[in-house]
């Protein structure tokens, strides 16, 4: 089921996901702080690279492929991976 906010039509939340304690408005990339504890979660079975962290908490956010490519303005780094470490 995906919820709409009044006013904001355009902007459906996501389900939950098991990794997020709470539903995230999409789309976006969340905060650092946000991102922690599902960085944590996946991380908990032993040494991670960030690519892989990366993308399943994309696909649990429901991120489009453009979403998942944005970079920084000075263009260096992903914004999502950026906000994971």
């Amino acid at each position: 089921m995906v919820k709409f906010l009044p006013g904001r039509l355009s902007r459906p939340f996501c389900r939950p996901s098991p990794l997020f304690c709470c539903q995230v408005e999409a789309p976006m990339i969340p905060d650092y702080q946000t991102l922690m504890l599902p960085v944590l979660r996946l991380s908990a079975d032993g040494e991670t690279r960030v690519a892989d962290v990366a993308g399943r908490i994309a696909d649990g956010l429901g991120l489009t492929p453009e979403e998942r490519e944005q970079m920084l303005p000075s263009g260096r780094q992903r914004i999502l991976h950026n906000r994971m470490h």
